[in-house]
């Protein structure tokens, strides 16, 4: 194993192990993880701010950073008295889909609707319609940022299970990454979208899917359809379809922040984690599969 996959593999191993850290907690506590995505949501943020500015020089990090964070609170306003802390009780599961979620997506889309509009208003009243452009951009990094969060307190305190449905969209970028490296490292002959990322082959691409695959079959027959009462048969079927469709989600969000990274002419959004880059880096396909798995959420509860 040469030195750079050391150093990859070692940072892999401490990133699972900090994540597990706040993850597991979350089947009983679930404010817990939403501690750690707030933090990454900030981090993130800052370092997309910081990549665009070498194009953008007049371009605000910290301020779409602080935006990205508060622009959730109002979702916590409709989260039940009592849930924020232990989650959907049991006698409450009924009403989490159908109510819950619902109110937590419209809070979060008319906070959004609000920032954006003011956050440009406000910047071309104050600096004049020459800042349009920059505020454009600060206002995708918000976006770009709080859809995931979002989704992920929606997935926490709107959907019944949902700390097995937050794994799924955590670990599907994972696995669907690790496969794909490998597989694209040792059999990779024909390039992807080489004008965005270089290393980006079909056959990695393959790799990934199968992987998806075979962790969808365990995931869905041992313990989501389990939790959903759905039969075995079915439980393959959705495992077989949706892990198609969540690898191509994870390699789309991948292949964007990329295509960001590229436009940037930076390797890498940041340096924070050793052989993998910034926080961005390693949470960018993340961002895609977390809103992805809530809408598949919402779809299974409301048509199984």
């Amino acid at each position: 194993m040469n030195s750079e996959l050391q150093i990859r593999v070692r940072t892999a191993v401490m990133i699972g192990l900090v994540m597990l850290a706040f993850l597991i907690p979350g089947y009983w506590l679930p404010f817990i993880p939403l501690l750690l995505f707030f933090v990454v949501t900030y981090l993130s943020t800052l370092e997309k701010g910081r990549a665009l500015s070498r194009r953008l020089p007049m371009l605000s990090d910290r301020g779409p950073a602080l935006a990205s964070i508060l622009l959730v609170l109002p979702m916590l306003y409709f989260i039940p008295q009592g849930w924020f802390i232990r989650g959907i009780p049991a006698k409450s599961v009924r009403v989490a889909a159908p109510i819950i979620a619902p109110r937590l997506i419209a809070a979060y889309a008319i906070a959004l609707v609000l920032v954006c509009f003011f956050w440009v208003l406000i910047a071309a009243l104050k600096k004049g319609v020459e800042q349009l452009p920059f505020s454009v951009f600060e206002v995708f990094m918000i976006l770009t940022s709080t859809v995931p969060l979002a989704a992920l307190i929606t997935l926490f305190y709107g959907i019944p299970d949902g700390f097995f449905w937050v794994l799924l969209a955590v670990f599907t970028p994972w696995i669907s990454d690790t496969f794909s490296y490998f597989v694209g490292s040792y059999f990779g002959q024909q390039k992807m979208a080489d004008k965005i990322s270089a290393k980006k082959t079909w056959e990695g691409t393959l790799g990934g899917i199968v992987g998806t695959w075979i962790f969808y079959l365990l995931y869905f027959t041992l313990i989501l359809g389990p939790k959903l009462k759905m039969s075995t048969w079915l439980s393959i079927a959705m495992a077989i379809v949706v892990g198609l469709v969540m690898s191509l989600v994870s390699t789309a969000g991948d292949l964007f922040a990329s295509a960001i990274k590229r436009w940037c002419r930076i390797k890498d959004f940041g340096s924070l984690l050793p052989g993998h880059g910034g926080l961005t880096d390693r949470f960018d396909s993340m961002s895609w599969t977390m809103p992805a798995v809530l809408l598949l959420a919402l779809l299974t509860h409301n048509f199984l």
